[in-house]
């Protein structure tokens, strides 16, 4: 007669794990694998993903990422990217963008608009303006900056941070039209509507306070004064 048949010890399949004296094989998690006869699951390292009972991590694929042991990878946020196997997900720099969640790369505002339009890190989209022009916030698009005027703001000109420049005058905030002022009183400025000149005011900085005249350069030569004339005699 044959002799009975025996339990033996066998080494656990890929994507299982096991301690002594056990009568079965666990899965390994999701967010771990692990070899044939592996006595413990291996979390999957960052920039990896698993399903369970998974006998390797895979790569994340280029627009997602993922920390270590995760049993899936994230998409990007708009605004980012990642290559493939990407642990985190970069954020794209001034003057590119990354429209939509889960991108690979992101794409220069000059190629999907033109020179005027431009970002800073990390936006989804191309709404700002380069220098010498301005966020036009009604039309949402970027305007060229009026003559008597600067538009070099770091982030971005909008309406309101025109920097008016000396000798040119505007009426509001909301205004985009410039003059040019027809005395020496207009000083300019970032911000709030034109400064006048100590003593002026007024539209065009023309009028002049109590106290105070218009005073023509033909005056300068002599300062306007006749208190400090020599007296030869």
């Amino acid at each position: 007669s044959s002799a009975a048949a025996s339990d033996i010890c066998a080494l656990c399949a890929a994507g299982t794990a096991s301690s002594a004296g056990a009568s079965a094989c666990d899965d390994c998690e999701a967010g771990a694998y692990s070899a044939t006869g592996a006595a413990s699951c291996t979390s999957c390292d960052a920039g990896k993903s698993s399903a369970a009972a998974s006998d390797a991590c895979a790569l994340c694929p280029a627009g997602t990422a993922s920390s270590a042991g995760a049993s899936a990878c994230d998409d990007c946020e708009a605004g980012a990217y990642s290559a493939i196997g990407a642990a985190s997900c970069t954020a794209c720099e001034a003057g590119k963008v990354a429209a939509q969640p889960g991108s690979s790369e992101c794409v220069a505002c000059v190629a999907l608009h033109d020179k005027a339009y431009t970002s800073l890190d990390g936006e989804a989209s191309c709404g700002r303006a380069t220098q010498g022009f301005y966020w036009d916030a009604i039309v949402q698009a970027p305007r060229e900056c009026p003559d008597g005027a600067t538009c070099d703001s770091p982030e971005g000109t909008v309406l309101a941070t025109i920097a008016i420049k000396p000798d040119y005058y505007r009426l509001a905030l909301s205004s985009t039209q410039v003059y040019k002022c027809g005395t020496g009183n207009c000083l300019g400025g970032v911000g709030n509507t034109t400064t006048c000149r100590e003593g002026s005011g007024g539209v065009l900085c023309a009028v002049c306070d109590d106290k105070y005249y218009l005073k023509s350069p033909s005056e300068d030569e002599g300062d306007g004064s006749r208190d400090d004339d020599d007296d030869d005699d």
